[in-house]
């Protein structure tokens, strides 16, 4: 229970951080194919057919299915009530009644998700995916625990990757997942092998290409431990490199590094991205069609992002995946790792 109090804990933080709110609903459907994540940071518990209603100052209660719902009692400490087929939305109705703005994330709910509790609700069903994600960047103690240990977990598998000339990027992705696996973690995405050319395109199909001697392999993957994901990305040769190739890496090694410096809380990541391209363009690399990284935790992919666009701002104790790259018409590289950021600056976590 220590660590749904946790969880509730959470909510209350929400609630002092955005007065306008007087409850916070999210569901989760699918938990084993695409996990919500704020579902499962308000509550602590993955489950199919979920729906997590929580309002201000009151005990969080928990809409169950039967197939779930002896798991809903066992592990959420608060009031767990029962799906009933057709009762959905009334439950959801006499759950909300009298709240005047409700915290929603439209950026992961189903549409039928949407329409019912527009249906359900008295109040304002408000958008509040953004602050969402502002709260669960800042990662706690124990969140970065996770990340520390999936990112640990994912280089220890790396290290017993071997590949010889002929072997299928398919073999290697297999090799790869497999590895993780083993060490003791889930992948936190399906791994990418390529070689040589394919390996300039971002998000690579891994397919029956056979590697050759000399040319570049290319090998994106990540792990996961406690619902928290690491992300990496390395390239390598086996057998004499090219040495055009094999230049562009170690130059993408080096932008990391001073990407490092770059990153501290406050700091726009407009003014990152900006210093990236500089130092792009000063080793003569080709920018490419990505950005620079992008924050990671329960999600690969969450705030901050890296786009060109973005307003976001680093924060304290928020975990990225810095990732510079170059792709050129014959191959390309890439070289990513998962950071911490602390009070004095970014570290690899």
């Amino acid at each position: 229970m220590e660590k749904l109090s946790m969880a509730f804990g959470r909510l209350e933080e929400f609630f002092k951080a955005n007065p306008g709110f007087d409850a916070v609903l999210l569901a989760s459907w699918d938990a084993s194919a695409s996990p919500d994540a704020n579902f499962f940071y308000y509550s602590e518990i993955a489950m199919d057919r979920g729906t997590l209603i929580a309002r201000r100052g009151e005990t969080p209660s928990l809409i169950a299915n039967p197939l779930n719902l002896t798991l809903a009692k066992e592990k959420f400490p608060g009031n767990v009530l029962e799906f009933s087929r057709g009762g959905y939305v009334k439950t959801l109705g006499r759950e909300l009644s009298g709240c005047k703005k409700i915290a929603f994330s439209k950026s992961s709910a189903t549409v039928s998700f949407f329409e019912n509790s527009v249906k359900a609700a008295d109040g304002e069903i408000a958008d509040a995916s953004r602050l969402f994600q502002l709260q669960r960047a800042r990662k706690s103690e124990r969140e970065t625990e996770s990340v520390r240990r999936a990112a640990e977990t994912a280089r220890k598998a790396f290290e017993g990757l071997e590949l010889k000339p002929g072997a299928s990027e398919l073999e290697a992705k297999r090799k790869i997942w497999a590895l993780v696996l083993e060490a003791g973690c889930e992948a936190s995405f399906p791994p990418i092998a390529a070689f040589g050319g394919n390996a300039r395109f971002p998000h690579a199909e891994s397919g029956e290409r056979k590697l050759e001697a000399g040319e570049i392999v290319l090998v994106d993957w990540g792990a996961k431990s406690g619902g928290y994901c690491s992300d990496h990305t390395r390239c390598f040769f086996v057998g004499e490199p090219d040495r055009r190739q094999a230049e562009a890496y170690e130059k993408l090694k080096a932008i990391f590094g001073e990407i490092l410096k770059e990153i501290r809380p406050g700091r726009k990541v407009s003014e990152i991205s900006a210093a990236y391209r500089e130092y792009l363009h000063c080793s003569a690399l080709d920018f490419p069609s990505h950005s620079l990284g992008h924050g990671i935790g329960l999600e690969v992919h969450e705030y901050p992002s890296f786009a060109d666009n973005s307003p976001d701002e680093i924060v304290e104790n928020c975990t990225l995946a810095i990732e510079p790259s170059t792709y050129c018409a014959d191959f390309g590289a890439r070289f990513e790792e998962t950071v911490l950021v602390t009070k004095s600056g970014a570290k690899i976590i």
